[in-house]
């Protein structure tokens, strides 16, 4: 019975169907949103969402129950447990305020799609690298905060007049949103030669840190890509050898039957004989 009950969750149609509610669910919050819509339609939009909660309760009960001690041994099991469990407490709870936490519920969606836990999966594997990368885009960002407070600090107040606004003018020239007009122009008339600070910081931040950031990610999507396809190629000899054991059975078994079938037509063929006799 629980051997059925998960086959029937894990079946790719229902899969397909669970997938279509997650989507539906985005589109429902979305129309939430729409002041004019929600006063008009608040009580259907409210009881579709409610609707699609209850699928989801279903589904995760279904797998509770099948699945029992071994639904706790995979990762994306544990996270749409939190991601529905929250769910429930901020939908049906005391406060009203907490219902718009609801919306981490499409947070589903991850393990629905086997591209996106691919990419989930593969920001993780990237944690370490990115950390003394982190490391090193802090220090880079410390030693020109430290730069900038000391050249521009005294004329250019509201760009560099503490630590906090230098470490957010940096990060605004970083990220190229209008910092040659905003910042790096109005100093360079001040101060000439301002564009070696700011060309090197862009340079080094910007096109080098960045760029590495997206190699580490794109190799670690490559590694756990491959590792799904070695997985999956083990999962598919693993099968194809117990396709193998099953087919030496019955070929053993039907040995047994021939000889015993063997034995037997000589038995009768004795019989028959002695009889004739």
């Amino acid at each position: 019975m629980l051997s059925k009950l998960e086959e029937f969750i894990e079946n790719k149609h229902v899969q397909y169907v669970i997938t279509a509610v997650i989507l539906f669910n985005a589109v429902i919050l979305g129309l939430m949103t729409n002041k004019a819509l929600y006063t008009q339609y608040g009580a259907l939009l409210d009881s579709l969402d409610e609707a699609c909660l209850v699928i989801f309760t279903i589904e995760l009960a279904i797998k509770l129950v099948a699945q029992r001690h071994r639904f706790f041994f995979s990762s994306w099991n544990i996270f749409d447990f939190i991601t529905v469990g929250s769910s429930l407490v901020f939908s049906f709870g005391a406060v009203s305020a907490l219902r718009v936490f609801r919306v981490f519920r499409l947070f589903k969606v991850i393990s629905s799609f086997g591209k996106l836990r691919l990419i989930v999966i593969a920001l993780i594997e990237t944690l370490p690298s990115m950390y003394w990368i982190s490391m090193l885009l802090a220090i880079i960002f410390y030693i020109y905060t430290i730069l900038g407070y000391n050249l521009y600090g005294e004329e250019f107040g509201d760009l560099f007049g503490t630590f906090g606004m230098s470490v957010f003018t940096l990060f605004q020239t970083m990220t190229l949103e209008s910092w040659a007009s905003q910042i790096a122009r109005p100093i360079m008339d001040a101060h000439p030669y301002a564009w070696i600070y700011f060309v090197s910081f862009t340079l080094i931040t910007t096109f080098v840190m960045m760029n590495l950031v997206v190699g580490v990610v794109v190799e670690s999507i490559n590694k756990v890509s491959q590792m799904e396809k070695e997985e999956q190629a083990a999962r598919e000899r693993e099968k194809a050898q117990q396709d193998e054991a099953v087919v030496e059975n019955l070929n053993a078994e039907i040995a047994v039957i021939r000889e015993h079938l063997e034995k037997l037509e000589t038995m009768l063929a004795e019989k028959k004989m002695k009889e004739s006799k």
